[in-house]
């Protein structure tokens, strides 16, 4: 039995080493950074409007889309999401 691991065989007697290209620092260019990060908060900025949005529309449909309570709504359901954020982060920390 060999000691080598399954699928590795030595070299061939007289075969020369493979060749091994060494890999090239890649640096990601300071403004590309910041067009990820850019990107990434827009998308997160999207994201959490629009569930604003809904959850501030579920809680107008249940008075009966009544008209004068849009930013009595909205801020309801501004203030749940962030606190339901805030638990989230408190549970996955502790």
């Amino acid at each position: 039995m060999s000691s080598q691991p399954k699928g590795l065989h030595p070299p061939k007697p007289g075969a020369s080493a493979p060749k091994v290209t060494p890999r090239r620092n890649q640096r990601v260019d300071h403004a590309e950074i910041v067009r990820m990060a850019e990107s990434e908060a827009a998308g997160r900025a999207t994201n959490r409007h629009n569930m604003i949005a809904l959850a501030a529309y579920f809680r107008a449909q249940e008075r009966g889309f009544e008209p004068g309570h849009e930013l009595e709504d909205w801020v309801a359901a501004e203030t749940e999401f962030v606190h339901d954020l805030q638990v989230s982060a408190a549970i996955s920390e502790g």
